[in-house]
Protein backbone atom coordinates (compact mmCIF):
# COMPACT_ATOMS: atom_id res chain seq x y z
CA UNK A 1 0.00 0.00 0.00
CA UNK A 2 2.85 2.39 0.79
CA UNK A 3 4.23 2.29 -2.74
CA UNK A 4 0.71 2.79 -4.09
CA UNK A 5 0.33 5.89 -1.89
CA UNK A 6 3.72 7.18 -3.05
CA UNK A 7 2.75 6.62 -6.66
CA UNK A 8 -0.56 8.43 -6.22
CA UNK A 9 0.88 11.53 -4.59
CA UNK A 10 3.73 11.69 -7.10
CA UNK A 11 1.19 11.95 -9.93
CA UNK A 12 -0.28 15.23 -11.15
CA UNK A 13 -3.39 16.32 -9.25
CA UNK A 14 -6.34 14.91 -11.18
CA UNK A 15 -9.55 16.80 -11.91
CA UNK A 16 -11.19 15.59 -8.69
CA UNK A 17 -8.22 16.65 -6.55
CA UNK A 18 -8.18 20.07 -8.20
CA UNK A 19 -11.91 20.37 -7.50
CA UNK A 20 -11.44 19.45 -3.83
CA UNK A 21 -8.74 22.10 -3.44
CA UNK A 22 -10.79 24.70 -5.31
CA UNK A 23 -13.78 24.03 -3.04
CA UNK A 24 -11.67 24.46 0.10
CA UNK A 25 -9.85 27.61 -1.11
CA UNK A 26 -12.80 29.39 -2.66
CA UNK A 27 -12.78 32.34 -0.26
CA UNK A 28 -10.77 35.45 -0.93
CA UNK A 29 -7.68 35.25 -3.08
CA UNK A 30 -6.23 32.08 -1.59
CA UNK A 31 -5.94 30.57 -5.06
CA UNK A 32 -3.50 33.35 -6.03
CA UNK A 33 -1.33 32.62 -2.99
CA UNK A 34 -1.40 28.93 -3.85
CA UNK A 35 -0.48 29.57 -7.50
CA UNK A 36 2.44 31.80 -6.46
CA UNK A 37 3.71 29.42 -3.77
CA UNK A 38 3.72 26.23 -5.84
CA UNK A 39 7.17 25.14 -7.00
CA UNK A 40 7.58 26.00 -9.82
CA UNK A 41 4.99 28.71 -9.55
CA UNK A 42 2.36 30.02 -11.91
CA UNK A 43 3.60 33.32 -13.38
CA UNK A 44 1.81 36.51 -12.34
CA UNK A 45 0.83 37.18 -15.95
CA UNK A 46 -0.99 33.83 -16.08
CA UNK A 47 -2.65 34.50 -12.71
CA UNK A 48 -3.91 37.88 -13.98
CA UNK A 49 -5.24 36.28 -17.16
CA UNK A 50 -7.04 33.57 -15.19
CA UNK A 51 -8.58 36.14 -12.86
CA UNK A 52 -9.88 38.12 -15.81
CA UNK A 53 -11.05 35.12 -17.84
CA UNK A 54 -12.88 33.50 -14.90
CA UNK A 55 -14.28 36.89 -13.81
CA UNK A 56 -12.78 36.55 -10.33
CA UNK A 57 -14.88 33.51 -9.39
CA UNK A 58 -12.39 32.08 -6.89
CA UNK A 59 -13.39 28.43 -7.15
CA UNK A 60 -13.06 28.40 -10.95
CA UNK A 61 -9.89 30.49 -10.81
CA UNK A 62 -8.32 27.92 -8.49
CA UNK A 63 -9.26 25.02 -10.77
CA UNK A 64 -7.89 26.78 -13.83
CA UNK A 65 -4.72 27.88 -11.99
CA UNK A 66 -3.99 24.27 -10.97
CA UNK A 67 -4.62 23.04 -14.50
CA UNK A 68 -2.33 25.81 -15.84
CA UNK A 69 0.34 24.86 -13.31
CA UNK A 70 0.23 21.30 -14.61
CA UNK A 71 0.31 22.42 -18.25
CA UNK A 72 3.30 24.70 -17.59
CA UNK A 73 5.31 22.33 -15.39
CA UNK A 74 4.09 18.82 -16.23
CA UNK A 75 6.79 16.69 -14.60
CA UNK A 76 7.08 18.84 -11.47
CA UNK A 77 3.36 19.47 -10.95
CA UNK A 78 2.59 16.68 -8.49
CA UNK A 79 -0.02 16.15 -5.84
CA UNK A 80 2.87 15.94 -3.36
CA UNK A 81 3.94 19.48 -4.26
CA UNK A 82 0.35 20.69 -3.99
CA UNK A 83 0.04 19.13 -0.53
CA UNK A 84 3.37 20.65 0.55
CA UNK A 85 2.22 24.06 -0.56
CA UNK A 86 -1.14 23.76 1.21
CA UNK A 87 0.67 22.78 4.41
CA UNK A 88 3.01 25.77 4.15
CA UNK A 89 0.01 28.05 3.59
CA UNK A 90 -1.59 26.78 6.81
CA UNK A 91 -4.19 24.65 4.99
CA UNK A 92 -2.85 21.19 5.82
CA UNK A 93 -6.39 20.06 6.64
CA UNK A 94 -7.16 20.17 2.91
CA UNK A 95 -4.68 17.32 2.52
CA UNK A 96 -7.13 14.99 4.30
CA UNK A 97 -9.62 15.66 1.53
CA UNK A 98 -6.98 15.08 -1.14
CA UNK A 99 -6.01 11.77 0.47
CA UNK A 100 -9.66 10.77 0.64
CA UNK A 101 -10.10 11.63 -3.05
CA UNK A 102 -7.09 9.43 -3.86
CA UNK A 103 -8.48 6.56 -1.73
CA UNK A 104 -5.56 6.82 0.67
CA UNK A 105 -7.74 7.36 3.74
CA UNK A 106 -11.30 6.40 4.53
CA UNK A 107 -13.85 8.85 5.86
CA UNK A 108 -13.80 7.02 9.20
CA UNK A 109 -10.04 7.60 9.57
CA UNK A 110 -10.31 11.34 8.97
CA UNK A 111 -10.48 13.74 11.94
CA UNK A 112 -14.09 14.34 12.92
CA UNK A 113 -13.87 18.04 12.06
CA UNK A 114 -12.85 17.15 8.51
CA UNK A 115 -15.44 14.41 8.18
CA UNK A 116 -18.15 16.96 8.84
CA UNK A 117 -16.80 19.29 6.16
CA UNK A 118 -16.72 16.44 3.61
CA UNK A 119 -20.47 16.19 3.36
Amino acid sequence: MFSSAQEKINQPPNHNVRSVVAERLKQGCLWKTLARDLKPNVPDSVIAAIDEEEKGIEKECCRVALASWYNLHTSKATTRELMRCLTNMGYAKVNWHIMRELDLVSLEKMPESERLSST
